[in-house]
């Protein structure tokens, strides 16, 4: 029995052209495609007849406009595919007149714009702010808990009743193509009735998105701000939907987790083994650090590591791995060229070590995170290893995997494994002062005097990995010429852990160059210049 608070899919709301125009254009044309033609095969949101007595005119019945409509997608998608040499392409413009003119003419049902909000989040990970919420037993405050496996329709029914005692609502629920992850788009309305009229209007809040990955104790959702009344209700609905009858569960905010990547937090809160193990530590969670005790132990990454620091051979390497113009490469170049050439080789190396944790910087591993849902077990794979279906699902899933991986590694040398779009330090420094006409350190006074407290905010599509390519880009030549080694702006060999990803989308408090986690109200910097109150790494106040 459907609530009577919840809208339903096929509800048209009262949005402009322009408007329904303005949120389609930011999906890509492939992406407008296919969600219309997905609309000509489901029956809430198929195509209608404009007026009765045109199409009698025309003799053209719905059933016959709806095929025609079917028809013309699939041919326009294998033109886009570039399956039809020669094919003429329609531009967004004409694809969005023949939308919203010829077949939806009335206007996109709540079905169809929940849709295409779900689409825009895989089309464009960068389109919201994102932050998380800890799912904590609510007897146990400290203990985290993991959510069992859900029943989509369940919790869809769970929370809309709930929320309907206080808004009209509609509710939405998929998943992600790509995550193993749930997408909840919730959206509520307002009954507004105009003076001397009887007809209510309903009028739309902005939707809420909220991600619950699988085998995680986070969820993902938008930013609350503190103000907004609806959605603290909506995250008070969905503790309360979620909660099963032998767990109880509480949602704990993390206000310093704001990043705008939607790829970003879901491996930072996901079920990524890269979630804690960043920057020189993610050769741990790419499983590049115990081998088999069957394997050679000379190929063992850290001995390559320091061979390759050390401009020294493997033992495993050395055969065959020379080319034979490689003693006339070296006696054509100079001493002081071969020698720029090494340091700034081994430049490289300690960059990509202390900002991937590997010499090369490529990672070994196939997929950043674990699908489980996905996953079959051995022996099913055995036993229906003949089955061309399975076989083409797995194609899939590595396919999807793979993409995912070349987008958050393999766009350039010094992107990041999860790339961070904004972080904050404040500083509490002590600055090694020195006299300006000798080497002697100032005295014990100067010393204490030089004590500043600032904060530092790097913000930008991937803030380490500009911090990782200065680590490498050499100055100029001529602020160089006095001295004959390699100088950069951020020097690999010196750079605080901190500034090289290690505690990812955290933002913190520096003493003494060792970073300490923002604690209680105090988890923002901004505004404030630096923490009152920050805790160490084992939990204690300090």
């Amino acid at each position: 029995m459907k609530n009577k608070g919840s809208l339903p899919n096929d509800y048209i709301p009262s949005l402009t052209p322009i408007t329904l125009r303005r949120s389609l254009t930011r999906l890509s044309l492939k992406s407008i495609n296919n969600l219309a033609y997905l609309w000509c095969r489901l029956t809430s949101t198929q195509p209608d007849l404009k007026s009765s007595q045109e199409y009698k005119h025309n003799r053209l019945s719905r059933s016959q406009l709806i095929f025609n409509a079917l028809a013309f997608f699939t041919a326009h998608s294998k033109v886009i595919a570039g399956q039809v040499p020669g094919g003429k392409l329609c531009t967004k413009k004409q694809l969005l007149d023949r939308i919203l003119v010829e077949y939806w003419h009335k206007g996109l049902n709540l079905l169809q714009i929940s849709q295409i909000d779900c689409q825009l989040l895989i089309d464009k990970p960068n389109s919201f702010m994102w932050t998380s919420s800890k799912i904590l037993d609510n007897f146990e405050k400290t203990r985290p808990l993991k959510l069992p496996h859900l029943n989509n329709q369940k919790l869809l029914k769970s929370l809309s009743s709930d929320l309907s005692s206080v808004f009209l609502n509609h509710i939405y629920v998929c998943h992600h193509p790509i995550y193993p992850v749930i997408i909840i788009r919730i959206q509520l309305f307002d009954i507004v009735s105009k003076d001397h009229s009887l007809k209510a209007n309903v009028i739309s809040r902005k939707a809420f998105f909220v991600m619950i990955p699988s085998s995680s104790n986070f969820i993902i959702h938008n930013i609350i701000n503190p103000n907004d009344i609806s959605g603290k209700l909506i995250l008070q609905s969905l503790e309360r939907s979620l909660c099963g009858p032998d767990s109880q569960i509480h949602l704990v905010n993390d206000p310093s987790m704001k990043i705008k990547n939607f790829e970003s937090i879901f491996l930072l809160n996901g079920n990524s083994r890269f979630a804690n193990c960043e920057g020189n530590w993610a050769v741990y969670a790419d499983d590049n650090v115990d081998i088999s005790p069957f394997d050679i132990p000379t190929l063992h990454q850290n001995v390559v590591n320091f061979c390759k620091l050390n401009g020294l051979e493997s033992k495993s390497n050395n055969e065959g791995n020379l080319d034979e113009d490689d003693d006339d490469d070296l006696q054509i170049i100079s001493d002081q060229d071969q020698i720029d050439r090494i340091d700034r080789k081994n430049l490289i190396n300690v960059a990509n070590l202390r900002f991937k944790g590997v010499a090369n910087g490529k990672l070994k591993s196939k997929r950043l995170f674990e699908d489980y849902q996905n996953s079959r077990s051995p022996l099913k794979r055995l036993r229906r290893s003949a089955n061309s279906k399975v076989k083409k699902d797995d194609e899939k899933i590595d396919k999807k995997n793979n993409e995912l991986l070349q987008r958050n590694f393999d766009q350039s040398q010094f992107s990041s494994i999860v790339p961070i779009q904004e972080v904050e330090f404040a500083i509490h420094g002590d600055i090694k002062t020195y006299h300006p006409h000798s080497q002697s350190r100032c005295s014990s006074i100067e010393t204490e005097l030089a004590k500043p407290k600032f904060t530092l905010k790097l913000s930008g599509n991937d803030v380490f990995a500009g911090l990782h390519e200065l680590a490498v880009t050499p100055v100029s030549a001529a602020s160089r010429s006095t001295s004959t080694k390699i100088k950069t702006i951020v020097d690999p060999y010196n750079v605080p852990s901190w500034l090289t990803g290690e505690e990812g989308s955290k933002s913190g408090t520096i003493v003494k160059n060792k970073f300490y986690k923002p604690f209680g109200n105090d988890s923002s910097v901004k505004g404030k210049g630096y923490f009152r109150k920050f805790v160490d790494n084992n939990g204690e106040i300090i």
